[in-house]
């Protein structure tokens, strides 16, 4: 367990393709849950800080609501650009259930 954790918040109540969004000191995160399974990146677009809680979470993509840019929730990584030559990536954090919690590791 991590000294250096944030609560997301209780599993009950929080249903397959919903979103949060978490404020730190550093950086708003952004948590989701994918078909029982939590994910937490940066909340922030790296392309033009679009705020990634405000676009649609499809499966395990999220896309940016400025420029549409898509990026896989497990990886952090931009998809569906081939060619662009584009290498934008999302930080990504741990996230464990404990008790019915969701947290997410800041570590």
């Amino acid at each position: 367990m991590s000294d250096s954790r944030i609560s997301a918040g209780k599993v009950v109540g929080w249903p397959p393709g919903h979103k949060k969004m978490l404020s730190t000191d550093l950086e708003n995160i952004l948590v989701v849950n994918v078909d029982g399974q939590f994910y937490a990146v940066s909340n922030t677009c790296p392309h033009a800080g679009g705020w990634l809680n405000y676009g649609p979470l499809t499966g395990f993509m999220i896309e940016c609501p400025l420029h549409y840019w898509p990026f896989d929730v497990r990886t952090g990584d931009l998809i569906n650009m081939e060619g662009s030559g584009l290498e934008e990536q999302l930080d990504t954090y741990p996230v464990e259930v404990e008790n019915g919690e969701v947290f997410v590791l800041l570590d």
